[in-house]
């Protein structure tokens, strides 16, 4: 089966956030290795389907700028206080 070489465990309790209802959280390990192959030094990263912030939170703690979209309020909210956490900033 294919998917063995795809598999990722889900993100733990701690990754997730206290009150993040979000269904699919990505482990922030993970999207931190996504980020570096992907992106430049110096570069943007664009998250158009922020969900809960698990790239941006990723993003910033690699060193990247982020630009992330997010039309659910109460998925902003978690996104906000997840990259809010890593950065020790309120950058909204």
């Amino acid at each position: 089966d294919a998917a063995r070489f795809f598999y990722c465990a889900k993100s733990s309790k701690k990754d997730r956030g206290e009150g993040n209802t979000h269904p699919t959280v990505k482990p922030t390990d993970l999207m931190r290795y996504l980020c570096r192959l992907v992106t430049p030094p110096g570069g943007v990263v664009l998250d158009p389907f922020m969900g809960s912030g698990s790239t941006g939170k990723a993003a910033v703690q690699e060193g990247f700028r982020f630009i992330g979209v997010e039309k659910d309020p109460d998925y902003l909210r978690i996104a906000k206080a997840r990259i809010d956490f890593v950065t020790g900033e309120d950058l909204c």
